[in-house]
C-alpha cells in the first residue's frame, strides 16, 4: 500500500463508509471517499478540508500513476458528480489544490459542463 493511501486511511478512514468486498481497488476507495466527503463536508473543519485536499493534490502531482488516476477518476469525479447533483462546491474550492483545479476544469470542458468564474 502506498504511503499516501495509508495516510488517507489512517487520517480520514472515519470519513469514508465501511469497506466491502468490492472495495479493493484504490480508485473505488477514493470514489467512495469523494462521495462521503460531499455528504459529510459540514463535519470537517477548514483545516481538515485543507489537509485532505492538499494531500490529494500532492498525489495528483506525484509520480504514482495509480495514485494520480485514483484521485482524478475516483475522488475528483465523485465530487464533481455531486456538484452536478446539487453539492455546493464553492465553499470547498479554496482548499482545492492547483493540480486538482486543473483536472476539474479540464473535466468540465471535456464533459461540456460550464465552469463558473469562481472556479477559474
Amino acid at each position: 500500500m502506498p504511503a499516501w493511501l495509508r495516510e488517507i486511511e489512517d487520517s480520514w478512514g472515519w470519513l469514508a463508509p465501511e469497506a466491502d468486498e468490492y472495495d479493493d481497488l484504490v480508485t473505488i476507495r477514493l470514489a467512495r471517499l469523494g462521495r462521503s466527503f460531499t455528504e459529510r463536508v459540514a463535519e470537517l473543519t477548514e483545516r481538515q478540508r485543507a489537509e485532505l485536499l492538499g494531500l490529494l493534490d500532492r498525489v495528483l502531482a506525484g509520480d504514482d500513476p495509480v495514485g494520480r488516476d485514483a484521485v482524478a477518476t475516483g475522488f475528483l469525479e465523485a465530487v464533481l458528480s455531486a456538484w452536478d447533483g446539487g453539492f455546493d462546491l464553492r465553499p470547498v474550492w479554496p482548499h482545492v489544490g492547483p493540480h486538482a483545479r486543473e483536472y476539474c476544469l479540464a473535466w468540465n470542458d471535456f464533459t461540456g459542463v460550464p465552469s463558473p468564474d469562481w472556479m477559474r
